[in-house]
């Protein structure tokens, strides 16, 4: 039984991340089809996250939450991430990133927690699943080095070089 709460809240946990990581950075997405795509994973995650509450509460519990210091972390990487480089290419990189993390995390809560019920396992690797597929889903995105950063480093070098001199 705790086994299945324990993994209950690190599903809910892990989808809360992945919400906030997607607020964190969406409004930055000015390509159409990458904010598409970051809604949907949005959706996905709220699913998951209302299964998740919908089995903790059938079992008398509430959900934990996200810290509020993983939060405030979040949020710095990625003001800091969109002032350097506000490109859809590197948005698709921070969400293959806490995606992989999520993925990690998941994986090693399903080895740790032994023994799980049938539905509770089966959500844990529903969160899995749905990790893959948003990598998947971010790799189009990915782009060596974009003309626009490239612009952008050729305008800031001369003016690196008159702080320079």
């Amino acid at each position: 039984m705790q086994n299945d709460i324990d993994m209950l809240n690190n599903i809910r946990k892990t989808t809360e991340m992945g919400q906030y990581g997607i607020n964190s950075v969406i409004n930055y997405a000015s390509d159409t089809e990458l904010y598409r795509v970051l809604k949907q994973q949005q959706t996905e995650y709220d699913k998951i996250c209302d299964a998740a509450d919908r089995m903790l509460k059938a079992r008398g519990i509430s959900g934990s939450h996200v810290g509020a210091m993983a939060k405030m972390s979040t949020d710095m990487s990625a003001a800091m991430n969109m002032m350097i480089s506000p490109t859809a290419s590197k948005i698709a990189e921070m969400m293959i990133k806490g995606s992989t993390m999520g993925i990690t995390k998941n994986i090693k809560n399903i080895h740790k927690s032994g023994e799980l019920s049938d539905d509770i396992k089966s959500l844990a690797d529903k969160l899995v699943a749905t990790e893959q597929d948003n990598i998947e889903q971010m790799k189009k995105f990915l782009q060596i080095i974009s003309r626009m950063i490239l612009c952008r480093i050729r305008c800031a070098i001369p003016m690196i070089w008159n702080i320079i001199e």
